[in-house]
């Protein structure tokens, strides 16, 4: 699947924004598997999870609850998925904390080689 080292770096938005609000000994587990040819990519926490009012406002440009934050992070890692054929999707888990899930497909969508 060639992702360019760029692809990659955005990677680290999904797993650094939740260590933000879990410093006091907080946890992220990162799983990563092939499920019917494609890659499934899941980061999770067991932080106070995301506000429901916020679940569809999250991947809005210039949208950020963080004082110095830009509000582009996940729109980008977004748009960088989704040009490579994939889907990314953020939901809570239960009873606390939040999943960010990305899958892929094996191989690159025609011209995206």
């Amino acid at each position: 699947m060639g992702m360019r080292p760029c692809c990659i770096s955005r990677f680290s938005t999904f797993s650094s924004t939740p260590c933000r609000p879990c410093r006091d000994g907080g946890r992220i587990g990162v799983g990563i598997r092939s499920e019917g040819g494609n890659v499934r990519i899941e980061i999770e926490d067991a932080g106070q999870g995301i506000p429901i009012d916020l679940l569809d406002k999250i991947w809005d440009p210039f949208f950020t609850t963080k004082d110095k934050g830009t509000g582009l992070g996940l729109g980008i890692v977004k748009n960088i998925v989704e040009a490579h054929g994939g889907r990314v999707r953020l939901a809570n888990r239960e009873p606390q904390g939040a999943r960010v899930t990305i899958e892929l497909p094996g191989r690159a969508p025609e011209g995206n080689a």
